[in-house]
């Protein structure tokens, strides 16, 4: 194994020694591998790197301070963020306030709430606080309930040239009249699955027969959770078996659009069959829970872990194709997600402008680069992506890789996904299997697909 984990975490806490030394900094954000297209613009931000790194994490660049130190205001924010990152975004806060002359009377509060809860409470009172974390599945309805502010004209320009496209394009909301505008700062991009596998078992990590084999033959498992509607997307979403939601103003989803019940969702579903049929199939996708095994579909979160488990031999990879039952190969695909920092709307100008700055700063490169540093966020900025120190991050570079073959998760009713939890159960107890005609997987696909219709309100 080249790179490790733990040799990461070495690398970023020497570079944060280097930064809190007092380099300079610029800001940017997010991003992962894409398209040929795509990379044309990456490897200039690639160029860009290692200045994007080097920047204090606590300071907020010269530019920064020249472009809002025209700001003067006096009074209290409130910021809602996951648990973990409580004390990273109040020092950096506190630290973008103390640099800028005109803020020395605002006092910044920050609090702890989850992405899924901070969405409910702004849904259900938009006063709860005045910047928030959440995910990019309940921005529509933010925006449309007036919990979630357009950005300036400049700042939306910031997110669309320095953040990852796919990011920037979560941030963007499309009205009624399809009027589109940018609605929140990408702040992570790390939501999806990789592989992670022992190199001295796995022989091709790009093939799913061949990991199966591979596993068979040394008496290991391979672990994929296919009771979980999260990781059955990457084989629906892989033959083109789509299942998406519309939701109203007020949340209520008014309309599934689903091509499950076809031919690309019985390729898929016989493709899942013939994974439980393997020996070496465990339904799991926690790397802390996998006990004997030699690869496993799981989140970035769990990066250490996996680490830790297979050692010397610890690899990661994109997520595998297969072959399906029509002949044609794919490549397993799945859910993305992004974190969001939304901005609420406010009728006094002095203090809207403070709060899309304090946004801007706790969103921007150097922010973003204590994040990863500390929390091992993904960033959502593009020269951050393809810096040296996390282009190093096997893990993280494994995900970026992924997420060009992925799609963004949009709401799901909460009925859905013990839905998913009941087809998944069915290829479990073999009630459809590798046996089963395309007449029965199709006749079990039809029965998911209308009771997915049966959550809305038509």
């Amino acid at each position: 194994m080249e790179k490790t984990v733990r040799a990461n975490r070495m690398i970023a806490a020497a570079l944060l020694v280097f930064l809190l030394a007092g380099c300079g900094s610029t800001e940017e954000t997010a991003g992962t591998t894409g398209t040929a297209e795509e990379t044309t613009t990456d490897v200039t931000a690639e160029e860009n790197a290692d200045a994007a790194t080097n920047g204090t994490s606590l300071t907020p660049s010269a530019e920064e301070v020249e472009r809002y130190q025209d700001l003067s205001y006096d009074g209290d924010i409130t910021v809602l963020v996951p648990q973990s990152a409580v004390d990273l975004v109040q020092k950096e806060a506190d630290a973008f306030l103390a640099a800028i002359p005109g803020l020395s009377g605002v006092t910044v509060t920050v609090s702890a709430m989850s992405e899924t809860d901070a969405a409910h409470a702004m849904l259900q009172d938009p006063s709860t606080a005045d910047l928030y974390v959440t995910t990019q599945d309940y921005l529509p309805q933010l925006v449309s309930s007036g919990a979630a502010a357009a950005l300036p004209d400049d700042a939306a320009a910031r997110v669309q040239t320095s953040e990852d496209e796919r990011t920037a394009r979560a941030a963007t909301v499309t009205d009624a009249d399809g009027n589109s505008s940018v609605s929140a700062f990408p702040l992570s991009f790390d939501g999806g699955s990789l592989l992670y596998y022992d190199s001295s078992v796995i022989t091709d990590p790009s093939s799913l027969s061949a990991i199966l084999t591979d596993c068979e033959s040394a008496g290991k498992t391979f672990d994929v959770l296919l009771t979980g509607g999260w990781y059955q997307a990457s084989f629906f979403l892989a033959t083109g078996a789509k299942l998406t939601y519309t939701t109203d103003a007020d949340g209520t989803f008014s309309l599934a659009d689903s091509s499950m019940a076809t031919d690309a969702g019985v390729t898929a579903l016989r493709a899942m069959c013939e994974v439980a049929d393997s020996s070496a199939f465990e339904n799991n996708f926690a790397a802390g829970d996998a006990a004997n095994a030699a690869a496993i579909i799981d989140g970035y979160w769990d990066a250490p872990v996996a680490q830790e488990k297979f050692g010397d031999h610890y690899a990661c990879a994109k997520l595998p194709s297969f072959t399906g039952s029509d002949g044609q190969t794919y490549q397993m695909s799945g859910f993305s997600s992004c974190r969001l920092l939304c901005v609420v709307p406010t009728d006094d100008s002095e203090r809207q402008a403070v709060l899309f700055a304090l946004a801007d700063d706790l969103t921007g490169t150097s922010a973003q680069l204590s994040y990863y540093n500390e929390l091992l966020y993904g960033p959502a900025d593009r020269a951050l992506q393809w810096s040296q120190q996390v282009q190093g991050d096997e893990a993280l570079t494994a995900l970026q890789e992924q997420q060009q073959f992925n799609v963004m998760e949009g709401r799901y009713p909460g009925d859905f996904w013990q839905l998913a939890a009941t087809l998944g159960d069915a290829v479990l107890n073999k009630e459809v299997n590798t046996n089963s005609s395309d007449e029965d997987l199709l006749s079990l696909l039809t029965w998911f697909e209308d009771t997915c219709s049966s959550y809305t309100g038509n």
